[in-house]
């Protein structure tokens, strides 16, 4: 009788893939230049290159080290980059940042596709409920930089206590909504009747 052994892929540092994904993920030109089916390719190829920190840049002079998921869906990937990075090293969508935010913290703070965010909150999802450093739930990210409100439903589904959780600002996830001018699709989610028994 045979037996298989799988191992994990060896973590290895690809530099193309860096040059890919060091953009700036906020900057909507810069997402503009991401290349999802090239970075799908190197991923196929080298699923290696999912298991170790990237030193990226963040603006300016500063930059963060964060696994490659972590900056994919801040700059918009595919469910399917998504899921071959995820795959190729699980432990990544429970890595926190140095600033104590999660993949999925990300996700919402980036616009990321609800398809994405679904997925990421299907592998993790107690990620739902981590607060960054500056105890921001994934639903303030969501409130405050403009993910569809189909995303902040499906949050305040996942967990309705967020809507209370203030961050070190003091502000609700609809402090952060008002404060930050969101679309009035999320401020109808934010006041359904079962949405407002949780406020």
């Amino acid at each position: 009788m045979w037996m298989f052994v799988f191992r994990s892929p060896e973590p290895n540092r690809d530099e193309d893939l860096f040059k890919l994904i060091n953009l700036r993920h906020w900057k909507s030109e810069d997402r503009l230049l991401f290349d999802d089916a090239a970075v799908a390719k190197i991923l196929r190829r080298n699923p290696g290159a999912t298991r170790v920190k990237y030193n990226l840049t963040t603006g300016g002079r500063g930059t963060v080290n964060v696994y490659p998921i972590h900056r994919l869906v801040g700059l918009g990937a595919s469910l399917k980059t998504v899921k071959l990075c995820g795959r190729a090293f699980k432990e990544a969508l429970a890595e926190r940042t140095e600033t104590g935010g999660m993949v999925l913290h990300a996700a919402c703070a980036h616009a990321a596709d609800v398809s994405v965010v679904q997925w990421v909150y299907r592998q993790d999802p107690d990620a739902v409920k981590a607060t960054n450093k500056h105890r921001f739930t994934p639903l303030h990210f969501a409130c405050a930089y403009g993910a569809p409100a189909e995303v902040v439903q499906l949050l305040v589904k996942w967990y309705p206590e967020a809507l209370n959780t203030k961050n070190i600002l003091g502000e609700t996830p609809h402090t952060t909504a008002v404060n930050h001018s969101a679309p009035a699709e999320v401020f109808m989610v934010l006041s359904t009747p079962e949405t407002l028994l949780h406020r």
